[in-house]
């Protein structure tokens, strides 16, 4: 809330410099500041143009095939390195190539949320220039985004030993500036192995570090990632609740919007959820400059438009389900990028693109349930734990697009059971809902009044 005065500071000081390197460390304050402030545009216009005084220009853009070759170019270094090998890495001694990686690193974050093509470029950079000039304490940064990189294009086993190599880099190198964007990075990737209920936790400790080395940017944002997970993992609705209402404290008393944007609707939706009137009141309290900021942070629009989709599918409302699931497929992702959160987009992007199918015979809609369909089941041949009953769920639904009854059946009840054996009790109790309205169309309303009896005691055990 002090960039103002900060931009006046700054000024002084810059003007007594006597080089550029003098005023390295300030512009380097001032990047974070901006971003901080939620000024990312301009916080990533001034680290390019930084990283081109310091020689390391980055491409404004590069083609699908170029990127793709300087992916496996760096794939292929990397794995000629065994861990322990990169652990005893040689340490960079120029200060101005670590001064870069830390622009570099910098601009990870930020590019993710206002130009996701850009990002892979910044990643490979940071890995290129800790092999050439060795690590940094920021490298470990690098490393983390690679191996997410992996993940994202399939390269599952590899992309999370990356990320691994990458986490104890971090503890070895005791790089605490960039520890809390690591444990981000590091949780959300994760996922794609281990189960999520013993994976949470991370975020949490990675926003306690973060804190404690001042760096409240990383620090919210694992407690904005801690606060999504937690629903999606089918924590008590109460318990999330408690959680956002500690999020939003933290960010309003630091000023960060950034966050704050990212975490309105979905408290929103947890008071609905709850059936509170507060919803209204307390929860949707738009800050002054919430639509501003969004239109200039593309991440925020599509959380916000996912979350607007996913509430009206939940409670049924086609139209509106419809309207934002238009908006949400607008915004490009970008294939080189994946973290847990995305999976749960995917899916209830998927499962909303069905029911919009079903009722506009639209192929578009088809294609994009399709689409998240194979996703899922491709992840879940890496971990059936976090993947397998949205995988079943998404093919059942399917098959109820193309009247394929029999199949139909099967996959519900697929669905239901590993869910419940997995103790995902809201992907249990949603399964026993997209059963029972399959059951209606077919005429069952026997079938249907048990599946829905199934649905009552799902959710009155997840409230035990």
């Amino acid at each position: 809330g002090e960039l103002v005065s900060f931009r006046i500071i700054s000024e002084q000081v810059m003007a007594y410099a006597k080089s550029f390197e003098e005023k390295l460390n300030t512009i380097f304050l001032m990047v974070n500041a901006l971003a901080y402030a939620s000024q990312i545009p301009e916080s990533v216009k001034k680290s390019l143009a930084v990283l081109s005084e310091l020689g390391e220009p980055l491409p404004e853009s590069l083609s699908e095939t170029d990127i793709k070759l300087s992916i496996e170019h760096t794939k292929g270094i990397l794995q000629v390195f065994t861990d322990e090998e990169l652990f005893e890495y040689k340490l960079m001694t120029d200060p101005l190539k670590k001064m870069a990686l830390k622009f570099l690193a910098r601009l990870e974050t930020s590019l993710q949320m206002t130009n996701p093509p850009m990002q892979p470029i910044v990643t490979l950079k940071i890995v290129e220039l800790s092999i050439a000039y060795g690590m940094s304490p920021v490298s470990p940064v690098g490393f983390i985004h690679f191996g997410q990189i992996l993940v994202a294009l399939g390269y599952i086993e590899e992309g999370c030993r990356l990320v691994r190599t990458g986490r104890k880099l971090l503890d070895k190198l005791g790089s605490k500036e960039v520890a809390g964007e690591c444990f981000a990075t590091f949780t959300q990737v994760i996922c794609f192995i281990e189960p999520l209920q013993s994976t949470i936790d991370f975020h949490f400790q990675g926003h306690t570090i973060a804190m404690a080395a001042g760096d409240i940017h990383a620090a919210l944002f694992n407690i904005a990632l801690y606060t999504g997970m937690i629903c999606w993992a089918g924590r008590q609705l109460l318990f999330c609740k408690e959680k956002f209402a500690y999020a939003r404290r933290l960010m309003v008393e630091h000023n960060h919007l950034t966050w704050l944007a990212h975490i309105n609707a979905m408290e929103e939706n947890v008071w609905r959820l709850i059936g509170s009137d507060e919803c209204t009141t307390k929860a949707n309290n738009k800050f002054h400059g919430e639509n501003d900021l969004r239109e200039a942070n593309p991440h925020a629009t599509m959380t916000f438009n996912f979350q607007k989709m996913y509430i009206s599918f939940m409670f049924r409302e086609y139209e509106q389900t419809k309207s934002f699931a238009e908006k949400f497929f607008e915004f490009d992702r970008h294939s080189y990028i994946i973290i847990y959160i995305y999976t749960v987009h995917i899916f209830y992007g998927g499962i909303a693109s069905f029911w919009i199918y079903r009722e506009t015979d639209d192929p578009k809609w088809a294609t994009r349930g399709q689409k998240a369909k194979l996703m899922l089941e491709k992840w879940a041949q890496s971990s059936p734990y976090n993947f397998l009953h949205r995988a079943c769920l998404l093919k059942a639904e399917e098959c109820f697009c193309h009247g394929d009854v029999d199949n139909a059946k099967l996959l519900y009840e697929k669905a239901v059971s590993t869910a419940r054996e997995y103790r995902f009790i809201n992907y249990e109790a949603l399964a026993c809902e997209c059963a029972a309205y399959f059951f209606i169309s077919q005429g069952d309303m026997k079938i249907s009044m048990e599946t829905s009896y199934r649905l009552i005691v799902s959710i009155t055990n997840g409230e035990q």
